[in-house]
């Protein structure tokens, strides 16, 4: 049988400080390839190929209202440092079989904040949109993929992608 990660439970930080308890869910910045359609006669079809990568996005949805993380996240000027710390758990045929840490690790600044939507006897849901401009993701160790894109990074499973790009430009 072949093995089963999974990961159910995280924590925030928001520049360094625990926000336990506090974030309901966290969207983490997805990596999207821009890419360029090449199409030509003699070819059975139109082709896609990269071209860079778009820009990266994040949320956190707040389980409450909470001032003092949420006010770091509203600047759009300031980029702020956020991590998010969660437990893989590894299963095979006999059950667990260990545990390894999940590190997510962004530079974000304010896209767009809110306060929530309030209603009788129902806790408030807040959300803050942000820009991202660093982006790394380990699990168990391995860095799975890093982006930093004030310092043209951009890293997948230890391969560089753009040294070549890099390189041609003199960069």
């Amino acid at each position: 049988m072949a093995t089963i990660n999974k990961v159910t439970n995280a924590n925030v930080y928001v520049e360094g400080k625990s926000c336990q308890g506090q974030a309901e869910e966290v969207t983490l910045p997805i990596v999207k390839q821009k890419l360029e359609e090449h199409k030509g006669l003699g070819l059975l079809a139109p082709m896609e190929y990269p071209s860079g990568l778009d820009k990266m996005e994040s949320k956190i949805k707040w389980a409450g209202l909470y001032p003092d993380a949420m006010a770091k996240l509203a600047n759009p000027f300031k980029r702020v440092q956020i991590q998010v710390r969660g437990n893989m758990e590894i299963y095979d045929s006999q059950g667990r079989k260990e545990e390894k840490p999940v590190l997510a690790t962004f530079l974000a600044s304010g896209k767009e904040s809110q306060g929530g939507t309030y209603k009788q006897n129902t806790n408030t849901a807040p959300e803050s949109n942000l820009s991202v401009y660093y982006y790394k993701l380990v699990a168990g160790g391995k860095t799975i993929v890093e982006v930093d894109l004030d310092n043209t990074i951009y890293v997948v499973d230890g391969e560089d992608m753009v040294a070549g790009f890099k390189g041609n430009l003199g960069i």
